[in-house]
């Protein structure tokens, strides 16, 4: 909110009719396949039951409602959980996949993955192992099982994608931003298809820190009910397979993404940031709030949220559609949720059937219109509410065929066989550096937190909150225009103390854990500076530097926005988990829209197949193993005034098949 009026960002719109959902998949409690789940959510039944957590979590738990156990580990050799969980939901769709490879090509074909919690649970393991004074397992790789790209990857392999591959982590609206930004991807002209997904597996250290913040019932939960009493945390994967063209049942036609800017775990009191969201995504796809049938909420089960996000629907919409949360059946997915809920929306408009909210009587006063149980409803817009820490907020607009077929009959943006380059201006460029802090360039730098505040927050959020004071010395608008996080590891170090916590003490700590999530940055930034709009966290291992880059120069090519802020940063690892050292070191980049006669262009090109004599290594040692030390070399020219290329990917090569993303960097001399 910005003097007191709603600021509508169109980061998510997508033109024509929308973008076909060619084909859906599904793992969690209800089932492990798309249609056992649907079968149970819309029969009305739950999956939730009582678990006691052991043996393949590691460490017992008692008292919370989770769900139905995997295959154990043995039946697929050296993958985590989360892995194993990613692989039972995506190899339902490796037929459609490996079809869209064939019609557009492989390198048109990419995955945006959506994760709050990455792969913690084999890392819990782990650590315990190290503080007994043990071994770490022998079959536990921090590179593939904890850093967040490790599942992306190997699902990319498995699919046989060789288009760009990323994963968004913001915590609960992880997989709704990850629909957004494969819906940009398309509408640009970036990609012809787009596998999107969420995954989280259930894990000690999400059970303990929401049962730190208060908010987990000891019973299933009950969204919206007169006597809801908190969230149960379930786990899941769920896909989809986004098209250019082809025939589905419903279309994915906008996501409203807004921050609340007002605290870390708790939602603005009015609702405001999921007002904010719901109302882009109509306005957006030009949708009046009273064509909207069937809203699938949030809806966790907590007292506060519950009511909050339910007065922001019915502001939003005058007549209220059918509302429930699928919750009641799945829990909280977390980073899964997102693409979970839309499946089930995507569902509900194939089979002129609203999901249930479940039988607990509801709640006094809610002026919505809650659907107890599943009932018909031709629905031809429905909307899907993922609402997270660091006050994330997503909503997901979908259409049916009878819409798109009035809207269109092609999405819009570039549809071309061949990779194609991206191309902006780069306005100014800072490093953080552990021997070389930034030097202010258009001014003294101004503090964005306040004394307390930083030294409160993690060595990765202080490197963060440098370089966006340095962007903001030279200019740069931080209150109104996107920013983009980018980090393979995000906050290491208040993981380890959390996992420390939680050996000592069996208890977690509710301000480590909510500043533990990959976007922490993200929402302390957003907060500071009052930015109610876009912003995103990525992680892509090596990639991380080349595909937040390309995140942005997306968002600026789709037109909502003429300046966008990067910020890419790693921590320095301490951690004995991590089997590669290096030193902290973090860039920023200030990108605006091309427009003619500017000094600095920057063009990002689709990778190459390139050799060791390509790469520019990083001089000092102790940094060569950050995964984002490649954006040194792009600060360096940019500050030398130089024409260059540069090839990502940093000393070691990590990309799906042995290619690198690289930028040409040229100048117009004065």
């Amino acid at each position: 909110m910005t003097g007191g009026r709603l600021r509508c960002y169109a980061s998510g719109v997508f033109c024509g009719p929308g973008i076909p959902i060619t084909s859906m998949a599904l793992a969690n409690c209800l089932g492990l396949s798309l249609s056992a789940a649907l079968e149970q959510v819309f029969a009305g039944n739950t999956g939730l039951s009582q678990q006691r957590l052991a043996g393949d979590l590691a460490a017992p738990y008692s008292g919370v409602v989770g769900v139905a156990a995997l295959p154990r580990a043995s039946a697929q050799p050296g993958l985590s959980r989360q892995a194993r969980l990613a692989r039972a939901g995506a190899e339902q769709l490796f037929g459609a996949a490996k079809a869209a490879c064939q019609r557009w090509g492989a390198a048109r074909v990419g995955l945006v993955l959506g994760t709050s919690t990455g792969g913690i649970a084999a890392s819990e393991r782990a650590y315990a192992a190290l503080r007994q004074g043990a071994d770490i397992p022998r079959d536990y790789s921090f590179e593939k099982q904890h850093a967040f790209n490790g599942v992306a990857d190997m699902l990319a392999r498995d699919l046989g994608l060789l288009g760009p591959t990323y994963v968004v982590s913001t915590a609960c609206s992880s997989s709704a931003k990850a629909l957004a930004a494969a819906g940009r991807l398309l509408a640009v002209g970036v990609v012809d298809a787009m596998v999107v997904g969420g995954v989280d597996s259930l894990c000690l250290t999400t059970l303990l820190g929401f049962q730190s913040l208060g908010v987990v019932s000891p019973q299933a939960c009950r969204p919206f009910a007169a006597a809801r009493d908190g969230i149960t945390i379930g786990e899941g994967a769920a896909f989809v397979l986004l098209e250019r063209e082809g025939d589905a049942a419903a279309f994915l036609l906008s996501v409203g993404e807004s921050g609340d800017a007002h605290h870390m775990a708790h939602p603005h009191p009015e609702g405001r940031g999921a007002e904010q969201a719901m109302r882009q995504a109509l306005v957006g796809a030009a949708v009046e709030p009273g064509e909207v049938g069937y809203v699938n909420a949030h809806g966790t089960g907590t007292l506060l949220n519950d009511a909050i996000e339910a007065s922001a629907i019915a502001r939003v919409f005058a007549r209220s559609p059918l509302v429930s949360s699928t919750k009641a059946a799945t829990g909280h997915l977390l980073g899964a949720c997102g693409v979970t809920e839309a499946a089930f929306c995507a569902a509900a408009i194939e089979r002129g059937s609203v999901p249930g909210n479940g039988a607990a009587r509801l709640a006094d006063g809610l002026a919505i219109d809650v659907s107890q149980r599943t009932q018909s409803r031709e629905l031809d817009y429905v909307v899907s509410n993922s609402l997270a820490f660091g006050g994330s907020n997503a909503s997901v607009l979908l259409g049916s065929r009878r819409v798109a077929k009035r809207r269109g009959s092609a999405l819009g943006g570039r549809a071309i066989s061949e990779p194609i380059s991206l191309r902006c201006e780069l306005v100014d460029a800072c490093v953080w550096h552990p021997d070389r802090p930034p030097e202010p360039a258009g001014g003294p730098l101004a503090s964005l937190l306040s004394p307390r505040a930083r030294g409160r927050a993690s060595a990765l959020t202080q490197i963060f909150t440098t370089l966006l004071e340095h962007l903001c010395a030279s200019g740069f608008d931080a209150a109104g225009s996107p920013l983009i996080y980018g980090s393979a590891y995000g906050e290491m170090a208040t993981t380890i103390q959390l996992l420390d916590v939680q050996a000592a003490t069996g208890q977690s700590s509710p301000l480590r854990f909510q500043h533990s999530v990959h976007n922490t940055a993200a929402g302390i930034l957003s907060i500071a500076t009052q930015n109610s709009g876009f912003s995103t966290s990525v992680a892509a291992g090596m990639d991380t530097t080349a595909m937040a880059l390309l995140e942005a120069m997306v968002v600026l090519e789709h037109g909502a926005y003429t300046d966008v802020a990067v910020l890419v940063a790693d921590e320095a690892s301490t951690s004995a988990l991590a089997g590669k050292k290096h030193r902290a070191v973090g860039a920023g980049f200030w990108l605006r829209r091309l427009r003619s006669g500017q000094r600095a262009r920057l063009s990002l090109h689709a990778p190459r197949r390139t050799h060791g004599a390509d790469l520019v290594p990083e001089p000092d040692a102790s940094l060569c193993h950050n995964p984002v030390v490649d954006a040194l070399e792009l600060v360096r020219a940019f500050r030398a005034a130089e024409t260059s290329s540069i090839v990502f990917g940093g000393a070691e090569p990590s990309a799906l098949d042995g290619s690198r993303w690289s930028v040409e960097l040229q100048r117009d001399r004065a």
